[in-house]
C-alpha cells in the first residue's frame, strides 16, 4: 500500500517529477550517458546477496541493501564490507586459538575446511593459518587474499531494516542519490505465498503485498530501470490474474514493463532453476514550451504509464477477462 509522505518522512511528491526553468546541466544526471559512466543500482530484499552479486559483476555499483533477516545482514557485512570482513577473521583467529587450548596435545579430526591439527608440525600449521587470515585482513580484499568480484572502491550502505518502515528518502540518502538518478533497481520479494511448494498460497498471505514496497519505492525513486524477480508460481497465481496486476502497477508508474520465465540452465548454470523475471525502463520525455519568447525545457520522468507486453505464450493460457490494480485488489482484502 502507497505510504503517505507526510507520515514516513518521504519525498513530497512536487519533488517527484523534474520540470520548470532548469539550466540542462543541472539535470545530467538524468541522461543516458550519465547512466552509462556511472551505473549505480538499488537492492531490496536483497537476502545473501546473491543477485546484487550479479548486478555488481555485471558492472554496477551497488550504493545501498535492504534486508531485514539478522542472519542475512551479516554475510552481507561479511562479503562486502570491510569492517565485516574483519570481524569475520577474528573469529576464525579466535576459534583457532580455543581449539588450540581445548587439545593442547592435538586432535585426529580435522578443524574446519580440512585442516589437521595433530603431529609435531600442529603448532606451525595453526601459526601459518593465523599468519595467512592476518595478511588477509591487512589488504581487505577478501578471504583469500584477492579482491573478490563484489569488490568495489564505495562499499555499499547496508540497511538492516523493515522495508514496510522505511522511507524512499532514506533509501535514496543512504545511497546518495537523487531521484531518478539510480541506473536500476533490483529486487527479490517473497516468494513463499507465491510458491507451488506451498499447499496453502494465496492472496491472504500478507506476504505477497510485500511487492507493493518495490512499487513504492520505484514510484518514489524514479530508477532507471528495475529488475525483480520471483518463483514461476506467480503466474498461474489467480490464472494470471496477479501477475496481470502487478505489471499493471509498474507500467503504471511511469515503466515500459516485460517479463518471462528463464531457466538458469539455459545461461551456462549446472541447474534446471526456474524464475521469473520482470523488467522495466523508465519512460522519460523531455519538451520545450513555448513561454513567451523564451523556449524552455522541462523535463518529466515517469510521468506518464508506459507500454506493457505479455509473454505470447501467456496470453494464451491466461486470456484476459478482469483488470484490476493491485493496491485495488489489497483494499478488498482488507
Amino acid at each position: 500500500m502507497e505510504k503517505s509522505n507526510n507520515d514516513k518522512g518521504g519525498l513530497p511528491p512536487s519533488e517527484k517529477v523534474y520540470y520548470g526553468q532548469h539550466k540542462i546541466e543541472e539535470l545530467d544526471y538524468l541522461t543516458p550517458e550519465f547512466a552509462q559512466r556511472h551505473p549505480t543500482a538499488i537492492s531490496l530484499f536483497t537476502g545473501a546477496g546473491g543477485a546484487a552479486l550479479g548486478v555488481r559483476q555485471a558492472g554496477f555499483e551497488v550504493r545501498v541493501m535492504v534486508e531485514w533477516e539478522k542472519a542475512a545482514v551479516n554475510t552481507l557485512k561479511a562479503n562486502w564490507t570491510k569492517s565485516g570482513h574483519d570481524t569475520w577473521i577474528d573469529r576464525r583467529i579466535a576459534e583457532i586459538q580455543a581449539f588450540e587450548t581445548r587439545y593442547p596435545n592435538g586432535h585426529r579430526g580435522d578443524y574446519k575446511k580440512g585442516e589437521k591439527w595433530s603431529g609435531p608440525n600442529r603448532k606451525s600449521q595453526r601459526d601459518a593459518l593465523v599468519a595467512t587470515l592476518e595478511k588477509w585482513k591487512a589488504q581487505g580484499w577478501g578471504r583469500k587474499g584477492r579482491k573478490g568480484s563484489w569488490w568495489q572502491e564505495r562499499e555499499p550502505v547496508i540497511l538492516h531494516a523493515d522495508i514496510t518502515k522505511l522511507s524512499t528518502a532514506d533509501i535514496l540518502k543512504a545511497g546518495d542519490l537523487r531521484i531518478g538518478e539510480a541506473t536500476l533497481l533490483e529486487g527479490g520479494f517473497p516468494c513463499q505465498g507465491f510458491s507451488m511448494a506451498n499447499n496453502n498460497r494465496g492472496m491472504h498471505d500478507a506476504r505477497n503485498f510485500l511487492y507493493l514496497e518495490c512499487v513504492r519505492v520505484i514510484r518514489e525513486a524514479l530508477p532507471r530501470t528495475f529488475l525483480l524477480e520471483n518463483v514461476p508460481g506467480l503466474i498461474s497465481m489467480e490464472k494470471g490474474k496477479i501477475i496481470r496486476m502487478i505489471v499493471n502497477d509498474l507500467a503504471n508508474s511511469g515503466y515500459q514493463v516485460n517479463w518471462e520465465i528463464l531457466n538458469a540452465a539455459d545461461y551456462g548454470v549446472p541447474q534446471h532453476r526456474k524464475r521469473v523475471f520482470i523488467i522495466g525502463r523508465r519512460n522519460d520525455v523531455m519538451v520545450f514550451p513555448n513561454h513567451g519568447d523564451a523556449c524552455v525545457p522541462q523535463l518529466h520522468i515517469g510521468g506518464a504509464a508506459g507500454p506493457f507486453q505479455h509473454p505470447s505464450w501467456f496470453e494464451k493460457k491466461y486470456p484476459e477477462k478482469t483488470q484490476l490494480s493491485l493496491f485495488d485488489a489489497l483494499k478488498a482484502y482488507n
